[in-house]
Order: C-alpha cells, then sequence, then structure tokens
C-alpha cells in the first residue's frame, strides 16, 4: 500500500491561504510523523499562523518543531567544530547535502533537518587523517575496505541518551562506482559557495553542483531501496529559487557531458509530481532529450539487478570491472560491518548479505 503521507505534506505546503485545512490535520500522529521525516519545522512555518488550524494540532506542531530546532542547533554546534578543526589544519573540505543546504539555500537552517555531517575531502588519505583526529575526540569510525564499492567513512559519537552524531567522511561525491568520478574535487570547489554561518572557511557545493548531486544521490538512495523522501525532494524547489538562466543552462551542460541528464530528469519529475514545483521547460526538454541517448535508463533505477550490471558496465576496464564484481560477491568482513551491523561473524554477515540480494533481485 502507498503511503499518503509525503502527498498529504506536500499538499499542506502548497495550501493557499483561502483553502481550507484537510479534516485528517485534527491529529497528532502525522506531526509525530513529520518529525521523523524531518519535514515538522517546514510544517510549522507554513501553518503555524494560520488562525483554523486545530489549537491542540497547533500546541503538538509547535512543540515538535522547538524540539527539532533544539537539535538542529546542537547539530550545527558538533558541525562548526569539525570544520574548525579542519579549516586548522588547512584541510580543504565540502560540506555536502542537507548540513550545506540548511545554511546557504533554506531561509532558516533549522528548516532543513540533517541526521548526519557529509564532508567531501580531496582524498582517502585525507579523509583517514580526519577519521583519526575524530576517534581522538571520542568517535567510533569504520572504515570499510573494498575500493571500488566504498568511498566514505561513518563516525560516530553518543551525544546524549538518545542522540548519537554521525560524520561521513566521503572522498567521491557518489559513493556508488556508477557516479563516483563524475566531477573532481577541484572542480566542485572552484564553484562552491561560503557558509560563513558555519565558519571563515567552509564551503559547500554551489547551486548548480548541488543539484546534480542531490539527483545523483536520489537515484543510488532508490538503487538500494530507500526511495524518495520528501525532505530530499524538498531540496529541490529550495534549490530552484538558486538557480538563475545561467545555472540553468550550466547545468543542462553538465548534465549532457557527465551523462547524468536521465537521473537529473527524474528528479525533477518527481519534485514537479509532489510539490508542483514548475521547472524551465527547456530545460526539461533538453534533459529529456539527452537522456534517450545515455547508457542508464533512469526509469530502473529501482531495478537493482539492472543497476548492478550497469556499474560494471561504468567501469573503465576489465582490471576494475573484475575487482568490483570481487568485491560485491566476496566482499569484506568490516565492509559488510558497515553495512549491516554486527551479525554474529562472517558467515551470519554473509546469509544477510545474500537475503538482501535475493529480496532486491526478486524486486
Amino acid at each position: 500500500m502507498t503511503d499518503p503521507l509525503p502527498e498529504q505534506m506536500a499538499g499542506l505546503l502548497r495550501l493557499a491561504d483561502d483553502q481550507a485545512l484537510p479534516a485528517w490535520i485534527d491529529s497528532d500522529e502525522w506531526v509525530v510523523r513529520a518529525s521523523n521525516e524531518g519535514m515538522v519545522s517546514l510544517m510549522h512555518a507554513a501553518l503555524a499562523n494560520r488562525a483554523d488550524l486545530p489549537s491542540g494540532t497547533r500546541r503538538t506542531l509547535t512543540d515538535a518543531a522547538r524540539e527539532a530546532m533544539a537539535y538542529a542547533m546542537a547539530f550545527e554546534a558538533q558541525s562548526r567544530r569539525i570544520l574548525k578543526h579542519l579549516s586548522e589544519s588547512a584541510t580543504p573540505s565540502l560540506l555536502l547535502k542537507g548540513a550545506a543546504l540548511a545554511h546557504w539555500a533554506y531561509a532558516k537552517p533549522h528548516w532543513r533537518a540533517c541526521g548526519d555531517v557529509d564532508i567531501l575531502l580531496p582524498s582517502r588519505d585525507v579523509a583517514e587523517r580526519l577519521a583519526s583526529a575524530l576517534e581522538s575526540d571520542g568517535f567510533e569510525c569504520m572504515a570499510p575496505s573494498g575500493g571500488l564499492v566504498a568511498y566514505e567513512m561513518m563516525c560516530q559519537k553518543a551525544m546524549a541518551a538518545d542522540w548519537s552524531l554521525e560524520v561521513d567522511i566521503h572522498w567521491r561525491l557518489s559513493n556508488s562506482a556508477l557516479h563516483a568520478d563524475r566531477f573532481g574535487f577541484d572542480e566542485l570547489m572552484a564553484a562552491s559557495v561560503a557558509i560563513p554561518s558555519l565558519g571563515p572557511n567552509a564551503r559547500g557545493l554551489g547551486p548548480v553542483h548541488a543539484t546534480l548531486h542531490a539527483a545523483m544521490h536520489r537515484a543510488s538512495n532508490i538503487e538500494i531501496g530507500v526511495g524518495d523522501r520528501p525532505k530530499w525532494l524538498y531540496d529541490f524547489v529550495v534549490l530552484e529559487k538558486h538557480l538563475g538562466p545561467d545555472d540553468w543552462t550550466q547545468l543542462v551542460s553538465l548534465a549532457l557531458e557527465r551523462k547524468v541528464a536521465g537521473v537529473t530528469l527524474s528528479a525533477l519529475e518527481a519534485t514537479s509530481a509532489m510539490f508542483g514545483t514548475m521547472f524551465p521547460e527547456g530545460v526539461l526538454v533538453e534533459l529529456r532529450e539527452a537522456a534517450k541517448g545515455e547508457p542508464l535508463d533512469a526509469g530502473r533505477l529501482d531495478d537493482w539487478a539492472y543497476m548492478q550490471a550497469q556499474t560494471m558496465r561504468a567501469l573503465p576496464g576489465w582490471g576494475p570491472k573484475l575487482r568490483w564484481l570481487w568485491q560485491r560477491v566476496f566482499p569484506s568482513r568490516d565492509y559488510m560491518t558497515y553495512l549491516y551491523g554486527d551479525k554474529g561473524g562472517v558467515a551470519g554477515l554473509m546469509w544477510e548479505r545474500v537475503k538482501r540480494a535475493w529480496g532486491k533481485w526478486r524486486g
């Protein structure tokens, strides 16, 4: 059964001031779900001043929004601390995804809920140095082996009884081998934007690269079965407001050149379907035409077997193809632990992998 909540939340954000609120809004359940989806601050901003919002729902929504803001402030403080360390060690870095967008794309940082801090560094060596520094600060870091199946390290630290801070350290823009080498660090840094609220040297992807990255990230999420989440699609709603005519021209050019026109078009169309966002028609036409000539069919992102075949096909030469295949079929224990947690040894981890692979194969 299709979950109605994403469409319901999108409908609330699209609702005009003179349109009546739906009857189902007189319930606390949707507020809890909105909190879990990271959308409660946006819901509060859109609805709190409406006279027709039921008083009980208003209190529940306000309390949830306050809690989300407190978390956002704690998250921001930790992000600033990590970025300060990178600045002091003269390490160039780029903040990715929501942790960056919250501060330069959204009107208020707490409107974009974040679950972790994603940082892109120039190389794995630099990433390992940051992981070592975080371990000295009380983080537990996991660095999975397998150079063609994992391009990030995950570090966690318990901050409170019910909250652990996660820092994902990347040395490729995408954690999927299919998209890992589409964009280089120097190119991304050259077009990056400053995020002064997080420190003098804090930087994030510029609007064009942030949009393309969000589309690639969405494709990876669909491939592994996570699917669309409203807050991720809403990033495209916000990014659209920061893209001028020249930016759209550059976006289309890069999407065609790096062969991500299909996944970009798919993301924009999904956003339009959910939130009613109007993207430039000329852009959609160009992306649609380019997508026809790309090897990847963005309409099959949820076809696991197809995506594995496309990933192998995209790797250059038989050496990388065979290494990738070996790492997928016979993954290291630390890589499987990174994916599935502790399942009681290699046998338990392999059984978990087989079960998940079989489930994905069957769709």
